[in-house]
């Protein structure tokens, strides 16, 4: 199903889109919930058929596709991975923490390698790969892709794609810290479902003062 979000093509019209595109705010809670707006939200705002997120594992060794939108079929998928083995010299211009803005995809020595395995399979033409930094370290990668016949990106799209980017990190963080505060107050309930329980009786004081500030049942 197509989107209330028509494309856009002009300097005014991406950055409108942009700024409605910030306000509309990130579940920090459901991180997969707000990629997947971000991808299909820049696909219909770009007028472009595929955009994917991608993810740098732990050991900087593999790109995993987090999601990938297909505005054609509305659909969302995930799983696809590229590894540095396989692709040396994509990885090479990935880590180099740069964007990589390619308009004949199949001729560009940072693309050549996805040619035969992925570029052809998939009827890409040209992309943008735009890095993802989360506090200042490389951790992924936002891919637009377009399908077919394809005019060069103009430098209102280039821009658009690295503030979506930008995007994703904010994305990121927000998770984090979401997790992080959910695992204080876990911890925070474990130790006061412990004090509670303790067989021993146990009372918090005021070292300055002596007051009594806490007690357990016992």
């Amino acid at each position: 199903m197509r989107s209330r979000f028509p494309p856009y093509s002009s300097a005014l019209d991406l950055q409108g889109a942009f700024a409605r595109l910030s306000k509309r705010g990130f579940a920090a809670n459901n991180l997969g919930e707000s990629l997947q707006q971000l991808t299909a939200a820049t696909s219909r705002m770009l007028d472009v058929e595929r955009v994917s997120l991608w993810g740098l594992s732990q050991q900087r060794s593999t790109l995993e596709c987090i999601d990938l939108y297909e505005l054609s079929t509305g659909r969302h998928s995930h799983g696809l991975t590229l590894s540095v083995k396989h692709f040396p010299e994509y990885f090479k211009a990935f880590f180099a923490g740069e964007p990589i803005v390619v308009d004949d995809a199949l001729k560009h020595p940072a693309t050549l390698e996805l040619v035969d395995e992925y570029l052809l399979l998939n009827g890409i033409s040209a992309v943008i790969h735009s890095p993802v930094h989360v506090n200042g370290e490389l951790q992924g990668t936002l891919w637009v892709e377009q399908v077919g016949t394809h005019s060069a990106w103009t430098s209102v799209q280039r821009l658009f794609a690295h503030a979506v980017a930008s995007l994703v990190g904010m994305a990121l963080v927000q998770h984090q810290l979401a997790v992080a505060e959910d695992e204080l107050r876990a911890a925070k309930s474990l130790q006061r479902a412990l004090f509670a329980a303790a067989s021993e009786a146990i009372v918090i004081s005021d070292a300055q003062t002596g007051d009594v500030l806490d007690a357990n049942p016992s």
